[in-house]
């Protein structure tokens, strides 16, 4: 897989448009979501969590990507994505549990999110003993 977005499009335009499908879904499933009472009432929730769902599928992408393996489109974010909408229009709950709904929702994907961060990052610098963080400081010359 290329870097770029038009040499993926040159190369294979059908596999190039099904890694896009999660990023639709999202977007969809948002535009969904404006019918929702959470978003009357709470926008911030709603475009946190979808920006959350889109983290997670952009991270699990950029992961499979560099790792070469099979990009999956079923993942957890994706499953996340639909819950307050079922909830609202398939179970059928009142306003306020749909509210909640959309805020546990929100903060489990924050969590799924950090979580598969801080293992990543476990990873790395389980292979990199000798590793040293450090800022330099621009002002000083070097020969």
């Amino acid at each position: 897989m290329h870097e770029n977005l038009g040499d993926c499009l040159k190369q294979n335009l059908s596999r190039s448009l099904q890694m896009f499908v999660p990023c639709l879904c999202v977007l969809a499933t948002y535009y969904a979501m404006t019918l929702l009472p959470s978003y009357a009432e709470q926008r911030a929730w709603v475009v946190l969590f979808s920006n959350f769902v889109l983290c997670n599928v952009c991270l699990t992408l950029m992961l499979t990507n560099m790792c070469r393996k099979p990009f999956s489109l079923f993942q957890v974010a994706l499953a996340l994505n639909f819950v307050p909408l079922v909830a609202h229009f398939v179970v059928g709950v009142d306003a306020e549990t749909e509210m909640w709904v959309t805020r546990v929702c929100t903060v489990a994907l924050i969590a799924w999110f950090y979580i598969k961060l801080g293992l990543i990052s476990k990873q790395y610098l389980d292979h990199h003993e000798n590793l040293r963080f450090f800022i330099r400081d621009l002002a000083v010359k070097t020969a």
